[in-house]
């Protein structure tokens, strides 16, 4: 005996074969799509500076998120500057998408080598385009000149993951 289901249920949608990205609902994970290093940068400069985190994904519609997970270790150099912070922007092309001002600081001559991982996320629009979009990590020392500051101190591990979620 054969059992044919229809009707709204959804299950006709995949009665051709194929499940695809417009037959998911708002909110369902599309792609992922994942860079990580171990190299380390080191700035000075209190202009954004690239860490070497850099991605590209595809949206299959114009109207998707993209939700952004990052985890960078951070570390202060030992500096005469007592007052270090860093603060970390992610881009979208050449677009900024959020910036982290002060992100971290540290106010301590004692601890010279302070250092921490820390990992947050964001969702950014497709940006209404079906196009590869490049997203990067960047990095800056602030407050205090001649401070120096890293990213992948000792060859700790650095990520991006960018996850396409349907609209």
């Amino acid at each position: 005996m054969t059992t044919t289901i229809t009707g709204a249920t959804g299950v006709n949608q995949i009665t051709d074969d194929a499940i695809t990205a417009a037959k998911l609902p708002a909110g369902s994970v599309l792609q992922v799509v994942n860079d990580h290093h171990d190299s380390m940068v080191t700035t000075s400069s209190q202009t954004y500076t690239d860490t070497g985190l850099e991605a590209a994904i595809t949206p299959s519609s114009a109207s998707n998120n993209i939700l952004i997970l990052v985890t960078l270790p951070l570390r202060k150099h030992n500096t005469s500057s007592n007052d270090t912070s860093v603060h970390v922007k992610i881009i979208r092309g050449s677009t900024t998408v959020k910036e982290f001002g002060r992100f971290m600081a540290w106010n301590d001559t004692a601890n010279n080598y302070a250092q921490e991982t820390v990992s947050f996320c964001y969702t950014d629009t497709a940006a209404d385009t079906t196009s590869a979009t490049t997203y990067k990590v960047q990095i800056k020392t602030a407050l205090s000149s001649g401070s120096t500051v890293s990213s992948c101190h000792d060859s700790s591990m650095a990520s991006l993951t960018l996850t396409e979620i349907a609209g």
